[in-house]
């Protein structure tokens, strides 16, 4: 799994961009995570656009997520809910 977020891999780093969609085909899940339109999220296995003031709460979630402080599949209060929750 690959994880982008901020980065424009196509234009800005073609080497680095280049590799990632070379590893695609071989099964590699791609995430992007952006403010504004990302080249590569038509290939994304998850594509999270988000505004500015979301980022933060939304790799709060992922590293809660990962730590096993939030129940895979388990929704969060409707009070925390952001634009961006993929679930």
């Amino acid at each position: 799994m690959i994880v982008l977020a901020g980065v424009d891999l196509v234009n800005d780093h073609e080497v680095a961009g280049f590799f990632v969609k070379r590893s695609l085909p071989a099964g590699t899940r791609l995430i992007t995570v952006d403010t504004q339109a990302n080249p590569l999220a038509p290939q994304a296995y998850l594509a999270l656009k988000v505004s500015k003031d979301s980022e933060a709460a939304l790799f709060s979630a992922v590293a809660a997520g990962l730590a096993g402080k939030i129940p895979v599949g388990r929704r969060p209060a409707a009070s925390r809910r952001t634009q961006c929750t993929p679930w």
